[in-house]
């Protein structure tokens, strides 16, 4: 009674891993950092999208991400949006259960250290 079947909710991503780059500046507040992100799209996605929740400061604008392919980094792109604290690319081939690797280059870091989300 008063119970019934939802949906199955399944995360957008597993597997996330997010580090700095080598040689990359790891202050906060820096500008010019880059991030390596790897994680397994939990479905198939044609839009990446980064959100910097906190702390305040992320600055996206000048962004750019590259894709890493088998031992090399392969095409490089700009954002089709991008806003302080958001960034999103579009036509992106993401394949479920796939791993996708990617460094997020001229990344500002948020103004305080510590977590981020």
């Amino acid at each position: 009674r008063g119970y019934r079947r939802g949906w199955l909710i399944a995360p957008q991503v597993s597997d996330l891993y997010v580090s700095f780059a080598r040689g990359s500046f790891l202050r906060a507040g820096a500008s010019g950092a880059t991030l390596f992100l790897s994680f397994f799209p939990s479905n198939d996605a044609t839009i990446l999208r980064f959100v910097g929740l906190g702390p305040s400061g992320w600055n996206f604008t000048a962004c750019t991400l590259c894709k890493f392919t088998s031992a090399s980094i392969g095409r490089c792109d700009v954002p089709q949006n991008a806003s302080a604290n958001r960034l999103e690319f579009t036509g992106m081939d993401l394949a479920s259960g796939v791993q996708s690797q990617f460094e997020l280059r001229n990344v500002g870091l948020a103004d305080a250290g510590g977590a981020s989300e």
